[in-house]
């Protein structure tokens, strides 16, 4: 007897155990329902366990409990009143587990889409493939009668249809002319709680509405969609949309994947690719051989019909070397580079790509001529910069309309650097260059001034030089007059229209040219910003030294032992910004006026039976002065007699200082003028 109650009290303590190993499950059908199993298996394994002791006499002293009729009352109540428990349980916990098992089943068929949809993007890497395997797995684990899915095109900017399913074999109408919002990739990159009828403009006739519209997020990026069609009658519920749209999301996440991995892998091609391009950069070789292997190299990765690199230096002075489908490199030295419509223009100054997809764009009229003169349908620029300043342009066309895609530019861009390298060298050469050819100049003027006896043929070529040289609008070479009230031009250069001016062999008022007059005080050579609002060149200066509106000047002294005795002078018509003299165009200039010195030097020295031009002017009047000269001194005394008349004229309150200056300057050149008059008429 003592063995059945063991037996009996240890299956009531072992169900009770079980009950609570598994209480999880068990409450997750019905709470009170384990509650009342649980309450039940307590008190019989409570009995039984009393019933044990009992046998075993460790009640045989307590009170009530030691009697045998209460003992079996209270035995019989617990046993009666634990099975009530645990029969009541029971019954109501069985028929819910069989339901909620049913309902387990629906649950795990349905999250079977999920598990599927997981092993499909693990083992597929074709997406056309994953997007309809998945479609047809939406539709048949979902109450769905059709269903569409679309992929975004970057390059097209529009949905494309990748595949349809149809529950039932059933002629639709073509879900190609489905017309999609523009703003569906923005409306879904914002948030994905859009509806069908946001996203979708129009549908063909016979096509309602879809029932869930399901985005394919690659990161922040729509890469595709869903949209599925139900029954009229039949509503998707939120666990069978939170199914769904995992699927989509595990798509999504693949092709991000997908695309991080292509990245990186590509971004590891791509620096390899730029370690390749730096080592064309050997000093050793030529320009144009060094272009060109840069081109074949994006050419293997980038095909195109034209490469071009407009490379600009110090005023606007551009060298264009371009390269078409022969290999070939053709070098433009003295581009123009002044058209303000230009884009290559644009993209220098603003330091910005310009993507002109094809012809109609409306930009196309205002690329170069050498672009222009092909068949091309596309074209990308490229601004090449030197830390933040923009040295370059990069040109590149294709007869392809839209050829220059994302990828494509991103092996584009990745040149950049190295031509960044390239124009670097180049622009160091051509300084160089520069540099020896001035002084080779230089040396070559200072071999010619030693056999040369003519001051005037000096001059000349020295104007000749600088002007060839650094191309000014105007170049001037002027000696002092003996008495210091005049600059005497002695050589004038021009490479523009100028109007009218002192000519080449007439004479100037120096005190109606104050910044020559504080050049020859001072000594130092000077440069003005004639854009600036304060120290401009005053018009009469402006006026009777070059004969132009300018924008800049560069004022040299020419110096002979302790006295200045001749004066450079070159002006710009250009703006400032693009065409003020560097320092090395003053050296050169300084260089030039050092050799003029050596040659007035040079003529000072000699006898004067050997000089045929003297630089201090004499009172008396050669009598054997050429017509032509003649009639240039008297034009130029005139000129003299006219700036001191408007000076006064000018001037509402002249000093006395002024007045005394002008009628010397007008009494001086009235008796040159009866002087040559004198002259003229003894010949």
């Amino acid at each position: 007897m003592q063995l059945f109650d063991i037996i009996v009290a240890m299956i009531f303590l072992c169900s009770l155990v079980a009950v609570s190993r598994f209480r999880q499950h068990l409450t997750a059908e019905d709470r009170q329902s384990y509650n009342h199993i649980a309450f039940g298996l307590s008190i019989l394994a409570m009995i039984s366990l009393v019933q044990i002791y009992k046998g075993l006499g460790v009640f045989a002293s307590v009170p009530f409990i030691s009697d045998p009729l209460f003992f079996k009352l209270a035995y019989c109540i617990g046993v009666m009143t634990g099975l009530t428990f645990l029969i009541n349980g029971v019954t109501t916990w069985v028929p819910l587990s069989r339901s909620y098992r049913m309902f387990n089943r629906e649950k795990i068929r349905k999250l079977e889409l999920i598990k599927k949809t997981e092993q499909l993007a693990r083992v597929e890497n074709r997406l056309p493939v994953v997007f309809k395997k998945t479609l047809e797995q939406m539709l048949s684990a979902h109450d769905l009668t059709k269903g569409a899915v679309f992929a975004y095109s970057s390059s097209s900017s529009k949905f494309i249809l990748v595949s349809e399913c149809h529950a039932e074999e059933q002629d639709s109408p073509d879900l190609h002319d489905i017309v999609f919002s523009p703003s569906a990739a923005a409306a879904f990159a914002r948030h994905c709680g859009v509806t069908a009828d946001i996203v979708i403009d129009s549908l063909p006739h016979g096509i309602d509405m879809p029932q869930l519209v399901l985005p394919v997020l690659a990161g922040d990026r729509l890469a595709g969609l869903f949209l599925l069609w139900g029954e009229n009658s039949s509503r998707l519920s939120d666990e069978e949309r939170m199914n769904l749209k995992i699927a989509a999301d595990i798509i999504g996440r693949k092709m991000h994947l997908d695309v991080l991995q292509m990245g990186s892998s590509f971004e590891k091609e791509l620096r390899q690719w730029q370690a390749n391009l730096e080592s064309n950069l050997d000093r050793t070789r030529d320009a144009k051989e060094i272009l060109a292997g840069l081109a074949q190299q994006l050419g293997n990765k980038v095909a195109f019909d034209l490469f071009s690199l407009t490379m600009v230096f110090g005023k606007n002075v551009a060298q264009r070397y371009t390269l078409g489908g022969t290999g070939g490199v053709l070098s433009e030295p003295n581009v123009d580079f002044e058209r303000a419509d230009s884009v290559t223009r644009e993209v220098f100054v603003r330091g910005n790509p310009l993507y002109l997809a094809d012809k109609a764009d409306e930009r196309w009229g205002r690329v170069d001529d050498i672009v222009t003169m092909g068949e091309y349908q596309s074209m990308w620029l490229h601004p090449v910069k030197i830390g933040n300043s923009v040295e370059a342009v990069m040109t590149l066309a294709s007869k392809e309309p839209r050829y220059f895609t994302s990828s494509r530019r991103q092996y584009i861009e990745a040149l950049v650097p190295t031509l960044s390298g390239f124009v670097t060298l180049d622009r160091h050469r051509r300084e160089i260059g520069v540099r020896e050819r001035r002084a080779f100049a230089v040396n070559n003027f200072v071999s010619e001034i030693r056999g040369e006896q003519d001051l005037q043929t000096v001059f000349s070529h020295a104007a000749s030089i600088l002007s060839k040289e650094l191309k000014p609008t105007v170049v001037r070479v002027s000696t002092v007059d003996a008495d210091g009230a005049f600059l005497n031009s002695r050589a004038l250069e021009s490479n523009g229209k100028i109007g009218s001016v002192t000519p080449a062999g007439g004479s100037m008022i120096l005190s109606l040219m104050p910044y020559h007059q504080l050049v020859l005080d001072t000594g130092r050579p000077m440069m003005i910003n004639q854009e600036q609002t304060d120290r401009k060149m005053t018009q009469p200066e402006s006026t009777q030294v070059f004969g132009i509106d300018l924008k800049s000047a560069l004022i040299v002294p020419v110096k002979v032992n302790s006295s200045n005795v001749a004066v450079i002078s070159l002006a710009d018509s250009r703006n400032w910004s693009d065409y003020q003299f560097t320092q090395a165009d003053i050296q050169f200039v300084t260089s030039i006026a050092v050799v003029l010195e050596m040659a007035i030097h040079i003529a000072r020295t000699r006898k004067p039976a050997r000089s045929t031009l003297k630089i201090v002017r004499s009172k008396s009047v050669d009598p054997g002065i050429p017509e032509p000269e003649a009639r240039n001194r008297i034009r130029s005394s005139l000129t003299g007699i006219l700036g001191s008349v408007e000076l006064l004229k000018t001037n509402p309150t002249p000093t006395e200082e002024s007045i005394e200056r002008c009628l010397s300057i007008i009494d001086k050149s009235a008796r040159r003028i009866n002087e040559y008059i004198g002259a003229v008429d003894s010949q």
